[in-house]
């Protein structure tokens, strides 16, 4: 049993738009081309009102409740437009090759581009409505078309569990993922960090289930902090895992297990997709650098030992003054080791 976490873009989006690029099947390619199946989603607004709509669309196409699509009563609203489209491009049938996604997944399991029973897939997207939308239709893909194992969380806040997520497509909205500051990607970067923290935390994972991430598809700026959050689940100790209440977990010997993945675009007759390296992080160290930083982000002085500088957190040297800032990713470990304020132990 595995968790893939999927990064999630709009290349689905363009083969519904352009499906005959994609498709030999004439005339499944005609019925999806006429369906507007890529822009399901009504858009305008600014782009916080945009985001909001997006969401609460897909919570009602996707449920639960009355009406949502998959529910024992007659579809309504979205639910009624997402099931018609659905029924029209037939997602159940589509190749693997009609999303950077879908093949990449594909091509990991050696196999057709299905979540596998008792497997658990999260698909990491953007709260943009385009990155919602790609989000549904790849987990419609995933699961053969099934709605029922489709759910969707549309936050993570405190307090709030992940449950049901065995044999699911669980789609996961991040708020500020398309960043439009750095502030905005350190919030998105710390929000991932949260996703992993809450996966350990849920009690869905009886063992040290595999946790695999796929880079192919979605904002490309994502790719080295999502290198980064698979560096820290393959590096978690048995301390970091008590602290989640998920000390069994942990393996009784090496690392716990995480990989990582691409696919080069071009290279869809090759046996499989690249394995990238992901390096082992002291996590002892880790807790002890992260510790004493505030909510802005920000602490003064140095810590004792400094091997995270420049990936975890910058120092700033101002005349005989020393502060280290947070990065993106420092901030994603942060939240996914809850350090300090969060409660990690001293």
């Amino acid at each position: 049993m595995t968790v893939h976490l999927i990064s999630v873009g709009r290349s689905v989006l363009n083969s519904l738009e352009k499906p005959d690029d994609q498709l030999a099947n004439r005339g499944l390619a005609t019925a999806i081309r006429h369906s507007g199946a890529h822009e399901l989603i009504p858009a305008g607004g600014d782009a916080g009102e945009q985001a909001r709509a997006a969401s609460d669309w897909v919570a009602a196409a996707l449920g639960p409740g009355d009406g949502a699509a998959g529910s024992a009563e007659p579809p309504t609203g979205p639910a009624a437009r997402l099931a018609e489209a659905a029924a029209r491009v037939r997602p159940a049938i589509w190749p693997c090759r009609f999303s950077a996604e879908l093949e990449t997944f594909g091509k990991v399991l050696r196999g057709a581009c299905r979540l596998p029973d008792h497997d658990i897939a999260i698909l990491i997207c953007s709260d943009t409505s385009p990155g919602l939308l790609a989000a549904v239709w790849n987990a419609l893909a995933l699961t053969g078309g099934d709605f029922s194992r489709v759910r969707y969380q549309a936050d993570l806040n405190p307090g709030q569990r992940l449950a049901r997520l065995r044999n699911h497509v669980v789609l996961i909205r991040v708020p500020h993922l398309d960043a439009r500051s750095a502030e905005d990607f350190r919030e998105a970067m710390g929000y991932l960090g949260r996703l992993a923290r809450r996966l350990f935390e849920s009690g869905e994972l009886t063992t040290a289930e595999p946790f695999d991430f796929y880079l192919s598809g979605g904002y490309k700026a994502t790719i080295p902090y999502l290198i980064g959050m698979a560096e820290a689940v393959r590096s978690v100790d048995r301390v970091s895992l008590r602290a989640l209440g998920a000390e069994h977990l942990m393996p009784d010997e090496g690392t716990y297990p995480a990989g990582a993945f691409v696919l080069h675009e071009t290279a869809r007759d090759d046996p499989g997709p690249i394995p990238l390296p992901l390096r082992l992080l002291d996590m002892e160290a880790v807790r002890s650098e992260l510790r004493d930083f505030d909510a802005a982000g920000h602490r003064p002085g140095i810590p004792s030992s400094t091997l995270l500088n420049g990936y975890a957190y910058e120092i700033t040297k101002r005349k005989d003054r020393e502060t280290c800032t947070l990065t993106a990713f420092g901030a994603g470990l942060r939240a996914f080791l809850g350090v300090g304020p969060e409660g990690f132990p001293r």
